[in-house]
């Protein structure tokens, strides 16, 4: 081999080189060889030390050069493997906060500040950015810049933690960059496309832009450029099912689609999840990592799990970020999700890679373990304690109780046979269900009203006033009904409008009654009769859709329900996607479907098939990837018909 120079620039490269790597030169252009240079041009002194260290250089070959400007042009290597080793784990631990890996870096906090830490743990950005609010994470980098916000105004920092673009920036929503551009929402429909200088390349009047109804899903739905296109959500003709506006990088529209499917990326890695507790009605889940073949990566240990992955599907920097809580032991359990919540809750943040390792001591992992089995235990037996005083109500309770409201001057009646309740205001039914006694109170209605008790008087107590017990006799008349058994139980409707939902209206079928509530106020309550899909009460009429399990009121409006009195029972995970298709839920005037083929919010499909990964009696849990990356988990709970997400959003 000997080493040659490029007739074109004058670079030395390797005779067995193809082409020249310093200006693409092709090899049948180079014809001077530097034994032959130097003969003809003798060098001066010491001139052939760097001959050879540009030689070395080239020899390495192209991707030899390429390691060498990626790691000393900006002095981040973007695709090093972080290494969990022992001084890396202490270098985090005088972080409060963590934030994922992503392009080499990594946002910290420290006394209140975020800053960026480098895949060996050195803090390369000084920790001097404020926290937005308490659950604030700061953002990761993309395409070397990342979004900062100071006294709500955006700006960008560069991996040397300058202000590249000024923080001065107002608007709803700012995206990351991506091609070279960044998408900016104003408001009011407006919105534009920066370059990396901070310039306008151009700007859009988009009225039917998602996000002006406040119905972007989270963060990560903010439009970002793949593929040279822009995918803009906008509101259809019908208010909730979403569509899309393509863009180019010159602000031309493209099209119209009915979503971003081609810009999905590869998902290699998915988050999973494990029941925590002895008791099927009684879990708390935590978080795990698999692959795409579902084989563990890292177990389910962890209270939560987030990740950055990069176009091809692999995790950034080969890491994923892992939380543990050391949960308070006066925690109590949501029981729309189990999950478990204190404000003595303590949360500790690390890393774990793709062996399974991860940053905390084994000491730390057992006692957030044990803690969590002792709460748990502790609320199962708080449980069972108040289920043996909701059997144990005392005798005095039962019969027929009347008294008068002091407003309208109509008369109340409360009668109580078991755990059985039924109320009356001036004769008509306005509850009739089960109750929960505790001692001080009838619970009833799912825990959203109660009844006052005065045990000292041992009487029922209304606006103040001791309720007189007319007699022992409590038994309640039937109310059974020749209605179908899927109209039993809670329809809700919400009507909307281009600035949020102006009312939402109830309908609870119980029995042979149907109550009627606006904005959470009754306005009536009436017993019906059953005849050819219609519910006829003595002022009002509703139609039944028995293909579509819907109930329709008087002026055409269409209810969802929350499922039957009687609370539908998982037996296997198709029942758990039997249970959901169809079903609509909604949240702050937004709407959430689960179908077979994805998950669809106002209409929109933001992720790929869910699958059931956990389920029993009454609960489940389903997974889906979202696009264009990332996870969600969904906690189905089926005996009060809600649903939150682990985002921790709660859906009715």
């Amino acid at each position: 081999m000997a080493l040659i120079k490029c007739s074109k620039c004058g670079h030395v490269v390797s005779d067995k080189a193809s082409f020249c790597p310093n200006c693409g030169c092709p090899i049948e252009h180079v014809v001077t060889t530097v034994e032959e240079q130097l003969e003809e041009n003798p060098p001066k002194k010491k001139g052939w030390i760097w001959a050879l260290i540009v030689a070395l250089l080239c020899l390495i070959g192209g991707g030899g050069y390429y390691a060498y400007t990626k790691l000393f042009n900006d002095g981040i290597d973007k695709d090093a493997i972080v290494e969990l080793t022992p001084e890396f784990i202490s270098a985090i631990q005088k972080y409060e906060k963590l934030g994922t890996f992503s392009e080499g870096l990594a946002a910290v906090m420290r006394d209140g500040k975020w800053g960026y830490i480098n895949t060996k743990g050195e803090e390369v950005i000084p920790c001097q950015f404020p926290i937005k609010y308490d659950d604030y994470i700061a953002k990761p980098f993309y395409e070397g810049m990342a979004l900062i916000e100071k006294d709500n105004k955006y700006g960008f920092i560069n991996t040397k933690g300058e202000e590249v673009i000024p923080i001065n920036i107002e608007a709803e929503y700012v995206g990351r960059f991506s091609e070279g551009l960044a998408f900016i929402y104003k408001g009011d429909g407006n919105f534009s496309v920066i370059n990396k200088k901070g310039e306008e390349i151009f700007h859009a009047d988009c009225m039917d832009f998602l996000a002006q109804f406040g119905r972007m899903f989270d963060e990560s739905m903010i439009p970002f450029y793949k593929q040279g296109v822009l995918f803009v959500p906008i509101v259809d003709d019908n208010e909730y099912d979403v569509r899309y506006v393509v863009y180019d990088k010159q602000g031309n529209k493209i099209k119209e689609s009915d979503g971003p499917d081609e810009q999905s990326d590869t998902v290699l890695y998915s988050v999973f999840s494990k029941e925590n507790g002895n008791d099927e009605e009684l879990q708390n889940y935590t978080y795990g990592l698999e692959d795409s073949q579902k084989n563990e990566i890292i177990p389910a240990i962890f209270d939560d799990i987030t990740f950055e992955s990069k176009e091809n599907g692999e995790i950034s920097n080969g890491v994923v970020l892992v939380v543990l809580a050391e949960i308070g032991e006066d925690a109590f359990q949501k029981p729309a999700n189990g999950e478990l919540l204190s404000e003595n809750t303590k949360y500790h943040y690390g890393y774990a890679d793709l062996k399974g390792n991860d940053t905390f001591s084994d000491a730390l992992k057992d006692k957030c373990g044990k803690r969590r089995v002792e709460v748990l235990q502790r609320i199962k037996e708080q449980e069972e304690e108040e289920m043996r005083l909701m059997n144990e109500s005392p005798d005095w309770l039962q019969g027929r109780w009347v008294g008068r409201d002091a407003n309208s001057g109509y008369p109340i009646e409360v009668i109580i046979n078991g755990d059985k309740m039924i109320q009356k205001l001036n004769g008509q039914v306005f509850y009739n269900g089960t109750y929960v006694f505790n001692g001080d109170m009838l619970i009833y209605n799912n825990a959203n009203d109660f009844w006052p008790v005065d045990n000292d008087r041992q009487v029922l107590t209304y606006d103040d006033l001791p309720m007189r017990k007319e007699s022992g006799n409590s038994s309640i008349s039937s109310t059974s009904s020749n209605s179908p058994s899927w109209i039993q139980g809670t329809w809700t409707y919400d009507m909307n409008s281009p600035v949020g939902t102006i009312a939402s209206y109830k309908i609870v079928i119980e029995g042979n009654t149907m109550s009627f509530y606006r904005n959470g106020k009754q306005m009536w309550s009436e017993q019906f009769t059953y005849k050819n899909g219609k519910l006829s009460g003595g002022s009002h009429e509703l139609r039944t859709n028995e293909d579509s399990h819907r109930i329709i009121d008087e002026n055409g409006n269409r209810y969802n329900g929350r499922g039957s009195s009687s609370p539908f029972q998982f037996k296997t995970g198709h029942d758990v996607i039997g249970y959901l298709s169809g079903k609509t839920y909604r949240r702050d005037g937004n709407s959430l479907q689960i179908r077979q083929d994805g998950c669809y919010i106002n209409g929109q499909c933001v992720s790929g098939a869910p699958v059931v990964t956990n389920y029993s009696s009454y609960s489940a849990a389903v997974r889906a990837n979202l696009i264009p990356s990332g996870t969600i988990t969904f906690y189905i709970n089926s005996k009060d018909g809600t649903m939150t997400n682990s985002l921790g959003e709660s859906w009715h």
